[in-house]
């Protein structure tokens, strides 16, 4: 093999493993702000991007509108309640969103066999699990409406 090749080859080596690297980094983080971001309770000490975007659509209604200072603060108290009520509607929805799938998945478990049942309770654990949820199986002898 030619110098040039293998300069070519060294090259392309160094390339894909970079991409490799890269490709699980944004994986691992992504993930973890899909936990975080589930996990999150909606509390006031903690800057989230509904904040974020109060203090900007604040600023941006003070500067665009020339707002005074007692209209400014009566816009940023409005804008705060909304941004607890979102808050709040995020943390109930998430926590619908959690019991409507764990019931789905009992639903499911209840057409099946013990065993598959049991794999099936194994990979809702570990998907759940990746999330920061945990996954608690429907007893044995329950009976699901609609089977």
């Amino acid at each position: 093999m030619t110098t040039r090749w293998k300069v070519w080859l060294a090259a392309f080596g160094i390339f894909a493993a970079g991409l490799a690297a890269g490709s699980l980094i944004t994986v691992g983080l992504g993930a973890r702000a899909l936990r975080r971001a589930l996990q999150a309770p909606a509390d006031a000490a903690r800057v989230t991007p509904i904040d974020r975007a109060v203090n900007r659509i604040h600023d941006e209604l003070t500067d665009e509108l020339g707002l005074t200072p007692e209209q400014s603060a009566s816009v940023r108290a409005e804008l705060a309640h909304s941004a607890s009520e979102v808050k709040r509607l995020r943390v109930e929805t998430v926590a619908q969103v959690r019991r409507t799938l764990e019931t789905a998945v009992h639903r499911i478990g209840a057409r099946l066999t013990t065993e598959q049942r049991t794999k099936l309770d194994e990979l809702t654990a570990k998907r759940f699990a990746r999330v920061g949820w945990t996954y608690t199986p429907a007893p044995a002898e329950k009976t699901i409406p609609g089977k």
